[in-house]
């Protein structure tokens, strides 16, 4: 069967976002523009625009629209901004915030991935993303400081070297799991300062390998 992809992203849109009060029009505007298809893993590609968590061969979680457009509208990219996005979902992610931000600087510690993903840029004639090599708790100071840091993958706890990365005023958004409870929290630096808001309730539940929380000993 043949899966009519464009009016699959429209019917995620109506169904999975405006319904879910994400009224920021550049946010529906880049889940239009930008082919989710065209960034998934073959095996996933029937499954695109389904409304649940994937998971890819990686064990790297693929989030529903509702949450990943409630973080894109949570963390208000602007025109302006350096991005810093953490190579989810095969480039999606990136190439999303690329499409409302003036950069994007992705990470992908896999370098065949990573060359897939800058391939897939240059296919959909995304010029304003890249992607580089490196580890992803490490982030990417060189290319820094940023305006934003988007990681649209769950974790539980997130490593002070990426609020280091931020720009006074930056935002750092995720999809954060606490007593297995998934949030949308967007953290603001201020100064030395780095507060923290919880922006809405998620469904996600597979953790980013690297970003547990440590197991706490008792005796």
């Amino acid at each position: 069967m043949t899966i009519d992809f464009e009016a699959a992203r429209q019917h995620m849109v109506d169904s999975q976002v405006r319904c879910n009060a994400v009224t920021d029009l550049s946010v529906q505007r880049a889940l239009l523009t930008v082919p989710k298809e065209a960034f998934l893993p073959s095996a996933l590609k029937d499954q695109t625009y389904v409304e649940r968590e994937l998971i890819d061969e990686r064990g790297r979680s693929i989030v529903t629209a509702r949450d990943l457009s409630k973080l894109l509208a949570a963390i208000e990219l602007k025109p302006t901004d350096l991005v810093l996005e953490f190579g989810s979902i095969q480039g999606y992610v990136a190439a999303l915030a690329a499409q409302m931000a003036d950069m994007v600087v992705a990470i992908e510690p896999d370098e065949t991935r990573s060359e897939q993903i800058q391939t897939i840029f240059d296919q959909q004639g995304i010029d304003n993303a890249v992607v580089i090599g490196g580890a992803l708790r490490e982030g990417s100071a060189k290319q820094g400081p940023y305006d934003a840091i988007l990681l649209a993958e769950p974790v539980e706890q997130i490593p002070d070297t990426l609020f280091a990365q931020l720009k006074d005023g930056g935002r750092l958004a995720t999809l954060q799991i606490k007593d297995g409870v998934p949030r949308g929290v967007i953290y603001v630096r201020a100064g030395e300062t780095i507060t923290a808001r919880v922006d809405f309730d998620g469904s996600c539940r597979q953790i980013l390998d690297g970003f547990e929380k440590p197991k706490e000993f008792s005796f």
